[in-house]
Parts: structure tokens; C-alpha cells; sequence
């Protein structure tokens, strides 16, 4: 019986070693040859030189943009974006390439539209200085689809998709579409006041800031603000595309369209419409809306930017102050008039060293600011007497027109529209002098 036990252990020992001396073949290509298999299929799908492709790239700054590409001979793409109409109507070709970088991707090598809204100095495309939009032009690959290809950015990790678009849309698109609907929603924007969409019993207040491509919307009932919603959105044909669905009442919305029978752009609510509407005044309840722990708790004043066309009697106290500063070759950057606490009102104002014609610098920054205690009745308020800080002190005499402007004076809170067209969309509020309504201070509601 042992015998036959070790004949049994040297049978499978000799079967062990045989098999372990036969040569493995393994089942997986090498890692190179997948990465250029992956090349190679996404050459092939470039390789349609009539396909139109369109590339949505929300960013992380919150941005969001659509570009039109088509991918031609020689490794070149020609370029739409809906920036503006004019990149929306004048092509551009660029260099494009495939390459094995941290993993398969495209690269846009040479300037393009895609460029310019990365490009890092602010006045190309109003991006942050050193970043631009936080955009991206290289692109790993995600995944391929029958008729699109997720992407990922390889510089600020957006996530991209590019949409093979038919025929009739991308010639749309080449023929103006894109730029039409930019201009319908821009000269509609610049012909009103204070655009809205009305609801049952509340409305959404729509604000526009083009240069950094953010729409907001505010919403009102019973006279008081809601939370404020601000999406990034792309124009495509007869839309104004969100970057992420409003959310609203329960409810989301993707876009705003376009009615060419009403020649107005409305969201959908369900199968009603909701037109966009205007109105000349701000419709918040001033006192719901303006003061501490509300929506906006200060207004402020630019050196630059006073008057905005609004006569006051303060107009001619914050020309005293300012010309009484620059004496001293500082130069005002901007004051802030705030509630800063239940009972008490804080004015702030940051300066710096003034350059050869008076104006502010970014040399030398300096900020002050005078406390005075505030007392309520009603909607009037009443400022006690101001407490300075040491830079305030040093600036005393320069600075006392606007301290004793305040001081021990009653005021009432209201909102205040310019009447040039450039500033008539600007949130004003204004602390009016309760014995004189041609007297008050006025600024941006922030």
C-alpha cells in the first residue's frame, strides 16, 4: 500500500513539472499595441470628412460652450463656436492629433476657438487672469458610442462629449443658426429692463452677465427673494442651452426656446409656455430685500462709476471727498455702505496709491472704515455717532464730508434705476435722506 502511494506522489510530481515547463500564452495584447489599436479606431471615425460633430464643454469654472467641428484631410478641423456671432459665422481650421498620453486621446494643437476660451489673459475672452474659462483642448477618451464619444479633460478635467450631428442640423448650424439665436436673445436682453418670467403668483427674475457667460435667476413672491440660481448656458438653434437643468417650484427646465410665432423665448412648464416679460423696476420689497441678514446686505460706489446718470445732492459730497483724497495721492477704489450686524452700520472704503491722473492703483492698497450704531422705526433708520479705525483717522479730514453726511441722520431705504440704457439692468439701492427726497446715496445692491 505505501508503494503504491509513492508511485502515485512521483506520477503527479512529473506531471506538475511538465506542465510548468510548458510556454504560457497570454491572452491580452501588449499595453503599446492597445493604445494604438485605440488610436487607430478613432482615426477611422475621423476619417469621415463629411461628418459634423458637435462638442458641448461645461467647464469648471461653470461655464458652458458648444463648438462645431468637422474633421478634414492632413490631420485638420474646421471650427464654429457660439461665443459671440462672429465665431458662430467665421470658421476656423487648426491642427488636430492623436496621441498616446496618459491615455488615448485628441489634442488640439494649434489656436483655436477651443484655445480662446482658455486663453489665460483676461481681455481675450474675459476669463480669470492666468486660467482663462478653465477650459480644456486636449482630450482623453472615454468611450465610444454609435453616434458620440465621451471625452475628459487632461489639463482641468472637464468632461466633454462630442454628438455626430445630421446633415440638415450641422447646415443649419454653418449657415448663421447658432449666431441668429444669439442675437434674438442678446437684443431682447438689451431692450429690457428687468426680463421675467411670470409664474402663477411668483416670478423669476433673469440677469445676464455675457462676459463671464453666467444667467441668473432670481425668484420673487409676495414682494420677498428666493434662492438665487446661476447656471452657465450655451446657444444652440432656437435655445438657450443650461449647463445644468433650473430647478424650480419641483420642477426642471433644460432651456429656454425660442417661438418664432411670438418671436419670444419662453421655458416649458409641463405643455403651458411661460414668456419672457419685462419690467422697468426692480420688484423686490426693498425693505425684505436690503438690509442685514437679507438678500443684499450693502450697496457700493467705483470712484469711476458715479454718477450713472442719477442726480443726487450726496453726488456733490462724494466729489468733495474725492478730490479732498487725491490730494494726498491716494485715489478711492470703491466704499461699501452695510448693515453689518442687527444694530449696527458700517461704511468701508478701500484705496491705494493713485497713478499720474488720479486714479487708483493696485500699488499700495489700503482699506478703513467708520462704525456707527443704528436704531429702527418702521422703515426709517437712524445712524448714531461714527467710530473710526486708525486708517480712517489717518485720512480724517479727507473722509469727514461722507462721516458727517451719515452721522446722526435718519434715512429710508428704496431702489433707484439710471436712465442710461448702459446701466438701466444695474440692482440699485439707495439710503434716502427721510426730509429730502433729492438726497441720497446710492450704489450696486450686493
Amino acid at each position: 500500500m505505501k508503494s503504491k502511494s509513492i508511485i502515485f506522489i512521483f506520477l503527479s510530481v512529473l506531471l506538475l513539472s511538465q506542465s510548468c515547463t510548458e510556454k504560457f500564452t497570454p491572452l491580452l495584447e501588449s499595453p503599446d499595441q492597445r493604445v494604438t489599436d485605440t488610436l487607430n479606431k478613432y482615426a477611422q471615425v475621423f476619417a469621415n470628412h463629411e461628418q459634423y460633430w458637435q462638442l458641448d464643454l461645461p467647464t469648471r469654472s461653470g461655464q458652458f460652450y458648444s463648438f462645431l467641428l468637422k474633421f478634414e484631410d492632413e490631420s485638420r478641423v474646421q471650427m464654429l463656436s457660439e461665443i459671440n456671432q462672429t465665431y458662430a459665422s467665421v470658421p476656423m481650421t487648426s491642427n488636430y492629433s492623436l496621441a498616446a498620453l496618459m491615455r488615448p486621446s485628441i489634442i488640439f494643437d494649434t489656436y483655436n476657438y477651443l484655445h480662446l476660451v482658455s486663453d489665460p489673459e483676461p481681455n481675450v475672452n474675459d476669463g480669470d487672469r492666468g486660467k482663462g474659462s478653465a477650459a480644456d483642448f486636449s482630450f482623453s477618451f472615454l468611450g465610444l458610442h454609435p453616434d458620440s464619444i465621451a471625452l475628459y479633460g487632461n489639463f482641468n478635467k472637464n468632461y466633454a462629449g462630442l454628438t455626430k450631428l445630421d446633415a440638415a442640423r450641422a447646415q443649419r448650424i454653418v449657415q448663421g443658426g447658432w449666431a441668429q439665436t444669439i442675437n434674438r436673445f442678446t437684443d431682447y436682453y438689451s431692450k429690457s429692463n428687468f426680463p421675467y418670467l411670470q409664474f402663477d403668483n411668483s416670478q423669476l427674475l433673469i440677469g445676464l452677465d455675457t462676459s463671464k457667460r453666467k444667467i441668473t435667476f432670481t425668484p420673487f413672491e409676495n414682494g420677498k427673494t428666493g434662492p438665487i440660481q446661476q447656471l452657465g448656458y450655451a446657444f444652440d438653434l432656437d435655445e438657450v442651452r443650461f449647463v445644468k437643468p433650473l430647478l424650480y417650484k419641483g420642477k426642471s427646465y433644460k432651456s429656454l426656446q425660442w417661438d418664432e410665432a411670438q418671436q419670444n423665448f419662453y421655458l416649458l412648464d409641463g405643455n403651458t409656455p411661460v414668456y419672457l416679460d419685462n419690467q422697468t423696476s426692480y420688484p423686490a420689497n426693498v425693505q425684505e430685500s436690503l438690509g442685514y441678514g437679507k438678500t443684499y446686505t450693502y450697496i457700493q460706489i467705483n470712484d469711476h462709476r458715479l454718477p450713472y446718470e442719477i442726480q443726487s445732492a450726496f453726488n456733490d459730497v462724494w466729489n468733495n471727498v474725492k478730490t479732498k483724497f487725491k490730494a494726498t495721492g491716494r485715489a478711492i477704489q470703491f466704499a461699501s455702505f452695510r448693515f453689518s450686524g442687527p444694530s449696527e452700520f458700517q461704511i468701508i472704503i478701500n484705496y491705494s496709491k493713485a497713478d499720474f491722473f488720479g486714479d487708483p492703483t493696485s500699488e499700495n492698497q489700503f482699506s478703513s472704515d467708520c462704525v456707527f450704531p443704528v436704531t429702527y422705526d418702521g422703515n426709517q433708520f437712524t445712524l448714531g455717532e461714527g467710530t473710526m479705525s486708525g486708517n480712517w483717522e489717518v485720512h480724517e479730514k479727507s473722509f469727514e464730508p461722507i462721516k458727517a453726511y451719515f452721522e446722526n441722520s435718519t434715512f429710508i431705504k428704496k431702489w433707484i434705476n439710471s436712465t442710461n440704457p448702459a446701466h438701466n439692468k444695474l440692482i440699485m439701492g439707495a439710503y434716502q435722506k427721510i426730509n429730502d427726497p433729492n438726497d441720497f446715496v446710492y450704489g450696486i445692491a450686493k
